[in-house]
């Protein structure tokens, strides 16, 4: 990992900027650890705190938004270590040869992934990300082999994108009584409604396998106690709702990709800390942008 704070230097394997606290970043550090290695190795920056608030010129040049989760990497070390194993000449690409060229990686980088870094690739947002990683790194798979199935799953993605992600902030950032329960009523509902659409029979939500929708939908679950103790939330102690999410959340922490996503830098307790980072919201002062959305949101 490297060390927080500072810009990162890109090579031909991909960086992800990345925070411990951050569920969005979350998501794609499960969706990376669940790829075969070496194929889809990986180095993560860890982003801290300051980074997010005073967003630091180094990182707008990869994300002008200032936000995380990215995938930055330069084409132009891929394409040397390439060249270099083709040639066998090691000295000249002694490190770039032993890293991994991304997918899809071509002369001309569409504008879109293009960023303020010379020769820099930045891909964006938590499930733009995922599907990257996805398409990029195809084994083992994270979307069911058939398109309805895959249907079925970005379904899912989105419906708890839009409706269980904002309840979660809404119910953390509003400070009065009233506000707090109607958004604790939509998050319970949409809870139920997650768990039902759930594959009843196998540990995770599609199947046996860790899938997209899990990397998509695990961060969030995991940070159910941060409501709970801040707002006293008990939808995911309700009766046709519990016994489904401890099974769930049982093999997601088992899982070995979701296990690497919990972690602490300075190696304190993952969920006690988790608990405290997010005491700005349940204050009312967080100025992140969920919170800053959270607030404006009727």
């Amino acid at each position: 990992m490297a060390e927080a704070g500072k810009a990162p230097v890109l090579s031909a394997t991909p960086t992800v900027l990345a925070a411990w606290f951050c569920p969005f970043a979350q998501r794609t550090l499960i969706a990376f650890h669940a790829k075969a290695k070496p194929a889809a190795d990986f180095t993560i920056h860890e982003i801290t705190h300051d980074d997010l608030y005073s967003k630091p010129a180094w990182f707008t040049d990869l994300n002008p938004a200032g936000l995380i989760p990215v995938i930055a990497w330069n084409p132009q070390a891929a394409a040397a270590a390439a060249a270099a194993a083709a040639t066998g000449d090691t000295a000249a690409g002694d490190s770039a040869a032993a890293a991994v060229v991304p997918a899809a990686v071509c002369c001309a980088v569409p504008a879109a992934v293009c960023c303020a870094v010379p020769g820099a690739v930045s891909i964006k947002e938590s499930l733009v990300c995922n599907d990257y990683i996805e398409d990029a790194y195809p084994e083992p798979p994270l979307l069911p082999a058939d398109a309805v199935g895959r249907a079925a799953a970005r379904l899912l993605i989105q419906r708890f994108g839009d409706k269980f992600v904002p309840s979660f902030y809404k119910l953390l950032v509003t400070q009065d009584a009233a506000g707090q329960a109607a958004a604790a009523a939509v998050l319970e509902s949409e809870l139920a409604w997650l768990m039902q659409h759930m594959d009843a029979a196998r540990p995770f939500a599609l199947s046996g396998q860790l899938s997209l929708v899990d990397c998509a939908v695990v961060p969030f679950l995991l940070r159910l106690h941060i409501v709970e103790h801040y707002r006293g939330f008990q939808g995911h102690k309700q009766r046709g709702v519990a016994e489904r999410l401890q099974r769930y959340l049982q093999a997601a922490e088992q899982h070995p990709a979701v296990a690497a996503s919990m972690y602490h830098p300075q190696g304190l307790d993952y969920k006690q800390q988790l608990l405290l980072s997010y005491a700005r919201y349940a204050d009312g002062s967080a100025n992140s942008l969920m919170a800053r959305e959270a607030k404006a949101k009727k």
